[in-house]
């Protein structure tokens, strides 16, 4: 459940109430205080603002923002099906509650209309500020009394509070599934980014301008979109989508050696750094270890390096993160692919293919740690990696 109250100016008001009103499919909910026509029925658009315009005059008060605009978000699963009768009484609610947090709005011009686009049933108040006893309703801290009267009505029915739906969890669970997208499309085009996770039950509204687009919204949840903007890095916005697309197919590169023996060295060649390659944990199959005898804790000299991230990087070695230059090895393969596959299948390796992995599984611990191994303790070391 999600209240938005923002106080926006007469020249700003105008348009609002024409959009509010006029909006395709849109439905009267409740006017009030507003004169209607001699006929009976309600003003439009102008006679609204004009009404409003003038009693604001009238009251003598001065001000810079003599709107507010009110948008009621309820959760879309819960007032799919409502009646009218509902909507009035959400409305009705909400001015409650409203009222409870200092801003009064049962006794001033407004109007109240119900919105279906985009499969989003929610609400616009469009309301003076003056009410009709001559006083300027406050507006301080309006956003965070209006967070407080949508939970509010949020716990008198059940439903999620506006600080759970607006969580930083959400925007970093949306943005890391749309990370997963971007990694598996073999060739960038927003278009199919935006139907990929359509099918991921994402809802996506995309603003474009020219056949460019220029901004979009997205979440699970109808009433809680978040923009390309807010979502954690700000690196799916439609300036930055495809750099970033292309970060996570380019790996930056490094000249290197690899120890593939203790005696000896062949070109080799890594990135930068792991975290820019491993996103998550890499388990490496326990059969490497049960089979071969290799123990891990003396392999790897934990206590000169990091060791979860010589845990980590002797995985990425293994699984063909790190692609070595020449044509030894079972680590063949590009983009990260190398010998993952396989090993993921390791049962049905054959004993000789298994014999291979478990001596690389030997040399991916060592190189791992010696990567690893802080600086000043390389500069010690007749066989260090540089």
């Amino acid at each position: 459940m999600i209240i938005k109250t923002t106080p926006i100016s007469s020249s700003h008001g105008a348009g609002v109430i024409s959009y509010a009103m006029n909006k395709e499919k849109a439905e009267l909910v409740k006017m009030q205080n507003l004169q209607y026509t001699s006929y009976g029925f309600p003003p439009d658009d102008n006679s609204v603002f004009q009404q409003m315009v003038m009693h604001q005059k009238l009251s003598g008060k001065k001000c810079k923002d003599p709107f507010f605009r009110i948008e009621v978000c309820p959760p879309p699963d819960e007032t799919e099906n409502w009646t009218m009768k509902q909507w009035q009484q959400l409305c009705d609610e909400t001015l409650k509650r409203m009222a409870e947090q200092d801003i009064d709005l049962r006794n001033t011009q407004l109007i109240c209309y119900l919105h279906r686009d985009s499969g989003k049933l929610h609400l616009h108040i469009i309301a003076s500020r003056i009410d009709m006893n001559g006083r300027l309703l406050n507006a301080w801290q309006c956003k965070n009394k209006s967070i407080a009267a949508a939970n509010a009505i949020a716990k008198a029915h059940g439903w999620s509070l506006a600080s759970e739906v607006k969580s930083p969890e959400r925007k970093t669970e949306i943005r890391n599934e749309a990370m997963e997208v971007l990694a598996d499309m073999e060739k960038f085009d927003i278009k199919d980014f935006f139907a990929i996770m359509r099918e991921r039950g994402y809802i996506i509204q995309d603003r474009w301008s020219k056949g460019k687009c220029v901004g979009y919204s997205i979440g699970k949840e109808a009433n809680v979109l978040f923009k390309s903007s807010q979502l954690t890095g700000r690196d799916l916005m439609p300036s930055r989508i495809e750099e970033t697309w292309k970060k996570l197919h380019t790996t930056p590169m490094v000249a290197y050696t690899y120890t593939t023996d203790y005696n000896t060295q062949i070109p080799f060649r890594i990135p930068k750094t792991l975290d820019d390659v491993i996103q998550e944990d890499i388990e490496v199959p326990d059969e490497l270890y049960d089979d071969s005898d290799l123990d891990r804790d003396e392999e790897w000299d934990y206590e000169l390096a990091d060791r979860p991230r010589v845990a980590r990087g002797a995985a990425a070695m293994l699984l063909g993160l790190m692609m070595p230059s020449g044509e030894d090895g079972p680590a063949v393969g590009g983009g990260g692919g190398g010998v993952q596959g396989e090993l993921s299948r390791w049962d049905g390796l054959s004993a000789e293919r298994q014999d291979e992995y478990i001596v690389w599984a030997r040399m991916a611990a060592h190189n791992a740690n010696e990567f690893y191994r802080p600086s000043k303790v390389r500069k010690g070391r007749k066989n260090s990696i540089r």
